[in-house]
């Protein structure tokens, strides 16, 4: 209770801290509220055992908004209350709180601190932490998706300063705090801290170079504790407006507090890539490279091929987005700490409006994760589709259906499970002030 309430303070002395700043601002006051029922065939995402129901879902918004002419502060919450009506016992009410500030002293300083609580027993509300950009194989995809029911909350912190010197010329270093907290004591609870930097200098119109950094330290309850260090380089050269070549280098190196149970590993890449813009609204980027994981230890040394291949059309009224990615990644603090990974997937996702009013959307992933680092080696295989159309009835009320198909097939029996939702949602919004 006491780390929950320390976050809780954390969002409160951003709200206090910078009230000084915003001496004559304009605020923004903003609510919405989404009702709806879903259809859930497998809620607690079982292998063997499906349970079905249903859920009614009341999803209040509040979004509170001041700005000023350097400075910039924004808290917004979503709490979900969820009654199921088979079994009442699975009832909770959610809550989502994230708070931003940004402040810019200076003309070329600024300066940002961002605070995301989330507290909640879905099994499927984590996934919202899907990886981001993969270590060494372009984006990655999602991240282990906790089972059951069992209460879960975390806390994710960062801050940021940037110092602009020129056009793409930037200096960037931030610290990030993390914390999963669960209320299952058979759940592993994790703390991430994390020091990052980013130096992007253009020498020219046509030369760009970008180095980053990364520190991290990862706590957990067992003996998992480790601390890594990530480099990359990024050389860009623009030929034409249309047409980008980048190479990339980057080291990685994994030291772990507890060295019989996980071996330190230290792993190199390069990548060789192209970007290249065309017909207005496409965009193709290209890259092939090589990775080489090396242990300290008696583990197994590994290497293989890096691929990264996407196409984005992003146009007024319809965009998607096709990509394929194979590499190597590291998932430490989603719902399960699952280590040194290689991956692949291929991804793909569009929205279309049409008919003024009407609007559909869609994605789907197929992929491979093979985790190197579980006590027990296994991959899993996972298939994502998800479909949505929503009706703008009136500018201040939609209406929306959606159907999502979850699937993960894992070598490990009690890790699989496939799960099928069915949404129907209405949303009012409005401006307060």
């Amino acid at each position: 209770m006491e780390k929950k309430q320390s976050c809780i303070v954390i969002l409160l002395m951003l709200f206090f801290l910078v009230q000084p700043v915003f001496a004559g601002v304009q605020y923004h006051l903003a609510t919405s509220l989404s009702t709806g029922l879903e259809y859930d065939d497998n809620i607690y995402l079982d292998p063997d055992h499906e349970v079905d129901d249903w859920n009614f879902m009341v999803e209040p918004e509040i979004s509170w908004q001041a700005q000023a002419q350097h400075a910039g502060l924004e808290i917004v919450y979503r709490p979900g209350i969820n009654t199921y009506f088979d079994d009442s016992s699975l009832n909770y009410v959610s809550h989502d709180l994230t708070g931003l500030v940004h402040y810019q002293p200076w003309e070329y300083l600024s300066l940002e601190l961002e605070d995301h609580y989330l507290h909640s027993e879905d099994p499927l509300d984590d996934e919202d932490r899907d990886r981001g950009e993969g270590e060494h194989g372009g984006e990655g995809g999602r991240a282990g998706e906790r089972q059951g029911r069992n209460v879960f909350y975390r806390n994710d912190s960062s801050v940021r300063a940037t110092y602009t010197f020129g056009v793409d010329r930037l200096l960037e270093v931030g610290y990030r705090f993390g914390i999963l907290q669960n209320e299952d004591p058979e759940e592993e609870d994790s703390k991430e801290h994390a020091v990052t930097s980013h130096l992007g200098f253009r020498f020219d119109p046509r030369n760009l170079i970008d180095l980053d950094y990364v520190f991290t330290r990862g706590l957990y309850e067992g003996p998992d504790d480790f601390y890594s260090h990530e480099i990359t380089t990024r050389y860009t050269r623009t030929f034409t407006p249309a047409l980008d070549v980048y190479g990339e280098i980057g080291y990685t190196d994994y030291q772990y507090d507890n060295t019989s149970l996980e071996e330190d590993w230290h792993e190199y890449d390069a990548n060789l890539g192209i970007v290249y813009r065309f017909w207005e609204h496409y965009t193709l980027d290209l890259s092939y490279g090589r990775y080489d994981r090396n242990t300290d230890g008696d583990g197994d040394d590994a290497d293989g091929d890096n691929f990264h291949a996407s196409l984005v059309r992003d146009f007024e009224h319809q965009s998607f987005t096709l990509s394929f990615d194979q590499g190597t990644d590291v998932d430490d603090f989603s719902g399960d700490n699952n280590g040194y990974t290689e991956f692949w997937r291929v991804q793909a996702a569009f929205t279309y409006a049409f008919a003024d009013r009407w609007t559909l959307t869609g994605s789907g992933l197929v992929g491979n994760d093979d985790y190197q680092d579980e006590p027990e080696s296994h991959d899993e295989d996972s298939y994502e589709v998800n479909v949505s159309l929503a009706y703008v009835v009136f500018p201040w009320l939609s209406l929306s259906v959606e159907y999502t198909y979850d699937e993960n097939d894992s070598s490990i029996d009690e890790d699989d499970y496939t799960d099928n939702r069915v949404a129907l949602r209405a949303t009012g919004h409005w401006d307060i002030f």
